[in-house]
């Protein structure tokens, strides 16, 4: 971080973890930091005279003495008044935040704390706490040049200041018709909007009040808002290009950044709330302080368009969060790509139901594949799927143009709290020459210093054998596994590689973006609170992985299966404390870094099926492990028929989910054999579809509607047969030559008893096999195109007489073991 000198915070935080965590963020933010665990601490470290602090990072809740009292005791000293104090709040709760505010405090931060926001704090110390504006103070300061908006509650006039002759957006409050509750909210509302700043937010000027009125002072934005931008085009017949998109979509993303870093929800997302500035510049605005005041205005508003902008949660009337708002970039990053809005309906209560469980309509076909991307991820109608501000802002070609659009406006030091700059660089040029490569290796080994970028993955292996890898988990029912904190791999390299924090932290993130480290969530920039993969080499395709994958399987099924004297038995326990197994889940964890998207159409369905059938085997073997297994049996030595009972085991998948990591996105078994193999067909007795409309993993695998994939990827309880191991070529001969030897293996004609004994996916999926008609006719002819055991004439009669064959699903023999 550039500064000219060192800066000097004294933190008070009383809880061990927190103050560790944060003491280490502030020293890589190379600020000199001094530790209290309570207040009062901290004022006899700021009264000592030996010592000078530039800033004071309160907590508010401490013993001995809290941050509250610590504040007041600085305010009623004329020296420790002049040190600026950011408070920490958990829960950003807005009249203790505006209380600190009102009692001197600078700046909050909503905890957990992100290293950026350490980094922002420099600009509270670089600038002076003592106001030198000696200019005229309230209305009297400003002359009406025109009336803009209004209702009952209040107003908007432009208006000129007398002193600079700029022209500024003047917001009157009418408090008479506010509550004193109303009257206190609209007072702490304000407050946080003085620490309410980004290059792309409507700026907060002054407020003051004058009679019965609340008078705030914006910045006026002369172009007019985002909804005649779009309306323009529209008459002009004209489209917003994928570079003029991307741009405007990173400006609303910094603003989000900048509100949702203090925890602060706009509530109102909407083109006509999005202004234009010079330069072309979009600013949020609008922050609606009167209107959520007023309940008859909020109800205006929602009858003036604000309900197409409203989250499938709002609509619901259920909690929300931020990624309501998130919600609403993605109805606007809709509206740049097609001019329409994705949902529309004469009655708000269609509209409403349209929002909650239909798809929006699809994007035109010339759409640019990230756009579509960035649409899927925002219109998520299950907002736990829906990325936050934060994460969204660090997909790579987001991140591009927001790091693009803070270099061309000089605006960084603006965005130094919520947005890394030293992250990956921003190259828009294709220039592949020798010149080129030769600078950019140059500038990557002056960031390593001696250790050059071949010793990288040795490094790497060091790395991973001396630090400490584990799982971690990922909500309820899945695991990163084998990863390594951030901060482990940053100290290991200060103390191995004589390295200063600097040059440690730039080491770090030349291995990323080298991918010997994997951020599991894909962020483009290193950070110590991160959790890392560590790659001796560089990752190997998608479909590779899952080939190899398919050979530690079958390693692991057969150290799990024993056969003697026709009796199969599962010795679970030993195979998953076997060296096969271990294998295995190193295997596993390589799928969390392939990029299925590199793949061609046919490439992607060999890869998910050789996933599902290892995954099934996985599942299998873990589930008859905790005593759910085929046999409703404990675990250990597991006798088993070679078909299981069915009641015991459909009952127990149906308990625990059971997921895999697969580049970026979690997968079940359902999700993958319904959602993607299947083209997102309901699985039996469903009542939706496995993948909802807008989830971006539906549109992995295009046009599938291939029936012979139900005899690849087994249903509960199937018993696994063989394994197969599909390739990038002649997918089609390869799922021939598989279900040609299903059929023959497992189908029997009885021409005494008129009996066809066929294989069970034949009958719970006859819809896919007979391309909808359920005739058994279709069937048959479907069946008989890989049945090569009988005779074509005796072939050709049976399907003539198809109305008098039996046809039943295949004979289960449950045979009791002791």
């Amino acid at each position: 971080m550039a500064t000219q000198r060192t800066y000097s915070i004294l933190l008070a935080e009383d809880e061990q973890f927190q103050r560790l965590a944060l003491f280490d963020l502030l020293e890589l933010c190379e600020y000199e930091v001094t530790t209290v665990e309570d207040g009062k601490r901290a004022l006899a470290e700021l009264r000592d005279e030996n010592k000078e602090f530039d800033m004071v990072l309160l907590d508010l809740y401490m013993p001995e003495m809290d941050g509250f009292e610590l504040l007041s005791l600085m305010q009623e000293d004329e020296k420790l008044s002049l040190i600026p104090v950011v408070v920490m709040s958990a829960d950003g709760d807005k009249e203790i935040v505006a209380n600190c505010l009102r009692m001197g405090a600078k700046d909050y931060l909503v905890k957990p704390i992100r290293f950026q926001e350490c980094k922002g704090l420099v600009r509270h110390m670089s600038i002076s706490s003592v106001s030198s504006d000696k200019s005229e103070k309230g209305l009297h300061k400003y002359e009406k040049i025109r009336y803009v908006d209004g209702g009952a509650t209040g107003q908007i006039d432009l208006v000129r200041s007398k002193h600079d002759g700029n022209q500024y957006a003047l917001k009157q409050v009418k408090l008479m018709y506010l509550s004193e509750k109303d009257k206190q909210n609209v007072q702490n509302e304000i407050l946080l909007l003085k620490v309410l700043s980004g290059p792309t937010l409507i700026k907060f000027i002054e407020s003051f009040s004058d009679k019965d009125s609340q008078y705030i002072v914006m910045e006026y934005a002369d172009g007019g808002n985002l909804a005649q931008k779009i309306q323009k085009k529209i008459t002009n017949g004209q489209k917003f290009a994928y570079d003029e998109t991307l741009r405007y979509i990173a400006q609303i993303t910094l603003a989000l950044m900048a509100m949702h870093s203090k925890n602060i929800l706009h509530r109102d997302i909407k083109t006509q709330n999005i202004f234009v500035a010079k330069n072309d510049i979009l600013k949020l605005g609008d922050f609606g302080i009167s209107k959520q005041m007023d309940t008859k205005s909020a109800l205006n508003a929602t009858s003036c368009g604000t309900p197409y902008y409203m989250s499938p949660e709002v609509c619901k009337s259920q909690p929300y969060d931020s990624k309501a708002d998130v919600w609403g970039l993605g109805v606007i990053l809709y509206e740049f790509i097609t001019l329409t809005k994705p949902f529309d309906a004469e009655k708000i209560s269609e509209l409403f139901e349209r929002i909650q469980k239909e798809p929006y309509p699809p994007l035109p076909e010339d759409t640019h594949s990230n756009l579509k991307m960035l649409v899927s991820l925002l219109l998520n109608k299950d907002y736990s799927k829906r990325p936050n501000i934060f994460e969204f802002s660090r997909i790579p070609c987001v991140y591009k143009a927001i790091r693009k659009f803070v270099e061309e406006n000089n605006c960084q030091n603006e965005v130094l709290n919520i947005f890394d700059m030293d992250g990956k660089q921003v190259s828009e040029s294709t220039d592949k020459d020798k010149d080129h490569d030769e600078s950019k290796k140059s500038e990557e080994n002056d960031k390593l210093g001696k250790f050059q970028l071949e010793q990288l993955e040795e490094i790497a292996e060091l790395i991973r054998n001396d630090i400490h890898i584990q799982d971690y988990q990922n909500g309820w029912f899945s695991k990163h596994l084998r990863c390594a904190q951030g901060r482990d791999i940053y100290r290991w390299i200060i103390e191995h590689v004589e390295a200063n924090e600097k040059k440690a932290r730039s080491i770090c993130q030349v291995m990323l973006e080298k991918e010997i480290l994997q951020d599991i969530k894909g962020f483009p920039e290193f950070e110590i609170t991160g959790l890392y993969r560590i790659w001796k080499d560089k990752p190997r395709c998608a479909l590779e992985v899952s080939q190899l994958l398919v050979g530690k399987a079958e390693e692991l099924f057969e150290q799990a299966i024993k056969e003697e004297d026709g009796v199969t038995t599962i010795e679970v326990e030993a195979a998953l404390k076997s060296q096969q197994y271990q294998g295995y889940l190193n295997a596993i964890s390589e799928l969390e870094k392939v990029n299925v998207n590199e793949m061609e159409n046919n490439e992607r369905i060999s890869f998910f099926l050789n996933v599902y059938q290892c995954m099934y085997i996985h599942h299998f073997l873990k589930m008859t492990n905790e005593g759910r297994g085929v046999d409703g049996q404990g675990s250990g030595s597991t006798l088993v028929s070679y078909f299981s009972k069915i009641k015991s085991f459909v009952w127990d998948y149906s308990i625990k989910a059971f997921y895999y990591r697969i580049g970026g996105f979690d997968f079940s078994l359902d999700q993958i054999k319904h959602g993607l193999l299947r083209g997102n067909k309901k699985s039996p007795l469903a009542y939706l579809r496995t993948l909802g409309g807008g989830d971006q993993r539906a549109q992995l695998i295009k046009e599938m509607n291939d029936p012979r994939i139900n005899f690849v990827c087994l249903d509960f309880p199937e018993v696994v047969e063989h394994i197969d191991r599909f390739g990038s070529s002649d997918i089609d001969q390869a799922l021939d030559v598989y279900v040609s030897e299903i059929v023959n293996s497992r189908m029997v004609y009885n021409p005494v008893q008129n009996e066809l004994t066929l294989p069970r996916c034949l009958q719970t999926y006859l819809l896919d096999f007979t391309n909808g008609s359920g005739k058994e006719e279709d069937l048959l002819k479907f069946v008989f195109k890989y049945y090569t055991l009988g005779e074509v004439q005796q072939i050709n009669q049976l399907i003539l007489s198809f109305r008098q064959v039996k046809i039943k699903q295949l004979k289960i023999y449950v045979k009791e073991e002791l």
